[in-house]
């Protein structure tokens, strides 16, 4: 089954992109997007193209984990409403970077091994995150806004530091929490 379908029309020289998904027949260009297509030489070169494609259209994955820059290189990330994966593992970040609240198409986020002990409430923005690995972290609750995450399907909470069963879990329609329980130190709510 096609999940997405991806086509540039070239018609007497005018340009024009579109994409559609199960849901979209065919979605217009952003505002963005036009003012990028006019600033296109005429005909559109190809490094322009290029770019547009790139800016737009192809999803990307990052995989920073366990680097000593990854902050830096997290900021310097261009097409962040194109990135997909993001792998932050083991960068002894103790809070979660702002700069992630842009990332927005995210499906899959890694930030297993860190030092993390809450998250903030922004994380809800990241609306069609499907995986969210926090393994290994000091994490000790969990801000209400994750019940807005309503296409997260795995969330990974081993090796925290919970005083009890995070009872925002059972808010989150159709996600399959992974954690540690020992019924002598986390009691279930």
């Amino acid at each position: 089954m096609i999940k997405h379908i991806f086509y540039i029309s070239f018609f007497f020289q005018c340009f024009v992109i579109c994409h559609a998904s199960k849901s979209e027949i065919v979605q217009p260009p952003s505002q963005e997007q036009i003012s990028d297509i006019l600033k296109f030489d005429n005909p559109p070169t190809r490094e322009q193209l290029g770019h547009y494609i790139l800016k737009y259209l192809l999803p990307s994955t990052f995989n920073l984990g366990r680097q000593s820059d990854a902050l830096s290189r997290l900021k310097k990330i261009d097409y962040r409403n194109n990135v997909i994966s993001l792998s932050l593992e083991y960068c002894g970040l103790e809070s979660l970077p702002n700069e992630i609240e842009d990332f927005t198409n995210l499906f899959y986020l890694d930030l297993r091994g860190n030092g993390l002990k809450e998250l903030p409430d922004w994380i809800s923005k990241l609306s069609k995150l499907k995986y969210l690995d926090l393994s290994d972290n000091k994490l000790t609750k969990l801000p209400e806004s994750l019940k807005n995450l309503s296409c997260l399907e795995i969330i990974n909470l081993s090796n925290n530091k919970f005083p009890e069963y995070p009872s925002i879990l059972w808010k989150i329609n159709g996600c399959i929490p992974i954690i540690d329980i020992h019924p002598t130190e986390i009691p279930i709510k």
